[in-house]
């Protein structure tokens, strides 16, 4: 797989229609692209499953041709799954509506 597409399934799961940054400081984590530097990166809540995330994607970009474990296995490490952290899903809700 190369690295060109690699990225553009990156930019998939940081499509603001499919996931929302979490707010504060507590949410933001250590990553290291291929370049080597540490950059803070603020965690992402993946909003649907990947099988909707996955369809999203193939529907705009039918010209990559990868599989669903592939595009699952590609999800970056800051990008959360609904299913995986319901508490910070409750918290990240009640950060946004104190807000408004």
């Amino acid at each position: 797989l190369s690295t060109e597409t690699a990225k553009k399934i990156n930019t998939v799961y940081e499509n603001h229609e499919i996931s929302r940054l979490f707010p504060g400081i507590k949410y933001c984590i250590s990553a290291q692209p291929e370049n080597g530097e540490k950059v803070k990166v603020y965690k992402r809540l993946v909003l649907c499953n990947l099988m909707a995330v996955d369809g999203a994607w193939k529907g705009k970009l039918p010209y990559l041709k990868v599989n669903f474990s592939k595009f699952a296995e590609l999800k970056p490490k800051y990008c959360i799954l609904i299913n995986s952290y319901k508490v910070e899903l409750i918290q990240f809700a009640y950060a946004l509506f104190t807000r408004i």
